[in-house]
Formats: C-alpha cells, structure tokens, sequence
C-alpha cells in the first residue's frame, strides 16, 4: 500500500525540513496543495525540497511548473473537472507531450469516483473514517459501499480523511490501494516522523498494528 501525504493549507514552520525527513523514511507522494500560492512562492517551495524528491510530487495548482520541474504529476481538483472541454485539452496536451506523467482527482461520493470515466492514477476518495484518533469510519460511506467501489473501479482509490496508524490495516482490508494523511501526521503533538515512521511500516507491510492496551 502507498503512503501520500498532503501538505498543511497554511505553511508550518520548517515544513519542508520535516516533509524531506518524510521522503528519507519511505514517503510515496507528496500531494502539494497550497490553495493561496501564487505560481512564485510554490516554485520556491518546491525549490526547498530537494531535486531528487520532485519526481514524487503532485502539484494541485500550477500545472505547468510539473514540466519545469519534473514532478510526478498534477491534481485536478473540481473546478477542474468541470471544464470539460479545457479538462479535455489540458489532458490531451500534458499526455501527448508528457506521456509519464501522472493524473490525480478528489472524490466525496461514490457516484462521482465511478462515473468519472477519465483514467487517473489513483483517486483519494473522503471523508473516510470518523476523524483523527477515532476508529470508525465516516457517515459518508459503509465499509460494504468501500470494498464494492474498490473491487468495481478501474482506477486506484486512496483513503483519505481521518486516517492514522489504527487505520491502515482496515483501509487496506477495504481495498484500498493507498492512503493520504493529513491530520495524524500535522495535528499531531508528539514526534511526527515516529508517527509517520509507524505508519509507513505497517502500510508497507513491515510491521502489523497492535492496539494499545489501557492500564486502569
């Protein structure tokens, strides 16, 4: 199973130190999403991530600098989507001279993951579980509705939204081909590389969950 990680809305003190960390202990995909961006302080974002990490970058805005900088790929989010025509060529313009790289999407329904016919490399579907720290999962979906839409899609679904370390060996039981922290890794105030180090091995297949046992 793939582990992504999408970065903070607003930019945190030495979050690129702590994102290359990541990289170092087995990071997959870095999704940037810095929704306020101008095109300039993206590239100097990306400019603070070391050139061996971009080819593991999806970029949600700023499309072009994905040549520039030979990212992994770019995210089209809704609006995107809804430009079917400006989606269409964009597409078709990025595949036919770029061919290796890679599309992404966002999905909050079932219907839309499955009805959206455009191949991606994989979906990050949410909200999935019930929040951080909280082992259920989200109204939004069942755990039946989850194995079903990632037994019938052709393309790669990743579980986002509520995620941490009690989580993966479920998502991945559910099917899914990857997962996207957010909250567990950001919001947590303990040491957010052992954190992240934990869930990378069990999603790896390196090591297994055990609850934690509470002492009265």
């Amino acid at each position: 199973m793939k582990v992504a990680l999408l970065t903070t809305n607003n930019r945190i003190k030495s979050e690129t130190d702590l994102i290359e960390l990541f990289f170092m202990h087995g990071l997959d995909v870095l999704h940037l999403k810095k929704k306020n961006f101008s095109r300039k302080k993206t590239e100097e974002y990306l400019k603070l991530i070391p050139q061996q990490y971009h080819p593991k970058v999806i970029l949600h805005s700023h499309h072009k600098l994905a040549v520039k900088y030979k990212t992994l790929g770019i995210h089209l989010g809704r609006s995107d989507r809804k430009r079917t025509f400006r989606t269409f060529l964009k597409l078709f313009l990025f595949r036919l001279f770029h061919p290796k790289l890679q599309f992404t999407t966002s999905c909050h329904s079932l219907n839309s993951a499955s009805s959206d016919k455009r191949k991606y490399h994989h979906i990050m579907l949410s909200p999935i579980f019930d929040g951080f720290l909280k082992k259920t999962y989200s109204p939004a979906f069942s755990q039946r509705q989850l194995i079903s839409i990632n037994e019938k899609t052709k393309n790669s679904i990743y579980a986002l939204g509520g995620v941490d370390v009690s989580h993966i060996q479920l998502a991945k039981k559910d099917g899914f081909k990857g997962v996207v922290l957010y909250s567990s890794i950001w919001e947590n105030e303990s040491d957010k590389v052992v954190a992240f180090r934990e869930i990378v091995d069990i999603a790896h297949g390196n090591k297994k969950y055990v609850t934690p046992i509470k002492i009265a």
